[in-house]
């Protein structure tokens, strides 16, 4: 009897495969082991493949994940609060976790291997987040933080060292709590992600300066016209403006600002303050395409450092994509040396900067890599047995 090819695959080629599939989903090792015996054996050999854990499942089940991941660090996912006491034998290997937000009689223990939190709102909803619950001494080397909703007036005295947060203020105290936030983790954060759900009356109490912040993104709702918080970015590097604002930019001070990503602007102002743009990616309508390109080939004082343009066509009608491309085709910088052309298409083609992206972006690269991984693993595999269309998945045992 003919043996499958899936049935003859290596154990590194089945670990490459598995270790995708547990990223996407926490059942894969249980799926995947019953599969066959071969997989079964591969699922057991590899404790990674446990590492993942939904603690909303049954008792039983997840203690099996934390037995069979070894000494991995875990990524957890706690759906319900008051279940946070089911991790404490493995809270010192706890890597990421991600919870609506603590009971107000949280253990003291600490999580002293965590470098990722997500306080972030789930099926159950739930009240507000404590900041004094997230200190330096339950969590010495947290670095992202991603946090909906917090408490008015936070105390933050003891915030660990932020490099990363993503906060998603919706009224008036939330801005008010996000600007303490920020002020408390200024001298150490390197990514910063707004998104401002509906319009504030709020107003910025005094300047914040982020000396080490690299990257940039804001996204807000059409009636926020201006960000309510007066952020002074000295060293940004990457800024990302997905705002629903036509008129003007959320954040003003990119004169640094190498990498610059916008949508929906109706005005082409924005091209006198950066300065420093090598980078610049465009989502707008036709006739903002259209000025974009007049401008920067009328004034080569505009935007002199930059090396490539690009636009992205989500805006753009089926005839206006046409003409676009038309355009393109005959277009010439004319005194801009060694300029890229210009190019449209559904997708951005130039990579931003990954040193700049918090860890839980860095874990969706790590994909990446272990897709480019598997992809070798897979060809040096079908060399040696056979064509990609002999792969069969093996019977149930």
């Amino acid at each position: 009897m003919q043996t499958s090819l899936a049935e003859k695959a290596p154990f590194d080629v089945l670990a490459l495969i598995f270790e995708i599939c547990a990223e996407f989903s926490w059942r894969s090792p249980l799926r995947l082991g019953g599969v066959c015996r071969s997989w079964r054996s591969a699922v057991h050999r590899n404790p990674r493949l446990w590492s993942v854990v939904d603690v909303k499942s049954r008792r039983e089940r997840h203690k099996a994940y934390f037995d069979r991941s070894g000494s991995y660090t875990l990524h957890l996912s706690v759906k319900k609060p008051d279940d946070i006491d089911e991790v404490e034998e493995v809270a010192h290997r706890v890597r990421c976790l991600t919870i609506p937000y603590f009971v107000d009689n949280m253990p003291e223990w600490g999580f002293p291997a965590l470098t990722t939190l997500r306080c972030i709102h789930t099926d159950t909803g739930g009240p507000w987040v404590d900041m004094n619950q997230i200190t330096t001494m339950r969590f010495p080397n947290l670095r992202h933080l991603e946090i909906v909703c917090t408490y008015p007036n936070p105390q933050c005295d003891d915030l660990p060292p932020l490099e990363s947060l993503d906060v998603y203020p919706e009224n008036e105290s939330e801005w008010e709590a996000t600007e303490a936030i920020i002020a408390a983790c200024s001298a150490s954060l390197v990514t910063l992600y707004i998104m401002g759900a509906s319009h504030t009356e709020y107003q910025s109490k005094s300047p914040i300066t982020l000396p080490k912040l690299r990257c940039l993104k804001i996204d807000t709702a059409e009636d926020i016209k201006d960000l309510p918080l007066d952020l002074r970015t000295p060293g940004l590097q990457v800024y990302k403006d997905a705002n629903s604002n036509y008129e003007q930019l959320m954040h003003k001070d990119i004169s640094s600002v190498t990498h610059l990503r916008l949508k929906r602007f109706e005005m082409v102002t924005f091209l006198t303050l950066s300065h420093s743009a090598q980078v610049l990616q465009l989502k707008f309508s036709f006739s903002v395409f259209l000025s974009v390109l007049e401008e920067l080939k009328r004034n080569s004082s505009l935007c002199s450092r930059l090396e490539c343009l690009e636009f992205h066509s989500d805006y753009l009608e089926k005839d206006e994509m046409a003409k676009a491309h038309q355009t393109l085709e005959t277009f010439e910088w004319g005194g801009r040396v060694g300029m890229k052309p210009p190019t449209i298409s559904d997708h951005w083609i130039t990579e931003f900067p990954l040193h700049y992206v918090p860890e839980r972006y860095q874990e969706t690269m790590k994909k990446v890599v272990n897709l480019t991984e598997f992809t070798y693993a897979v060809k040096a595999y079908y060399s040696k047995y056979g064509a990609r269309s002999n792969l069969d998945v093996p019977k149930t045992n």
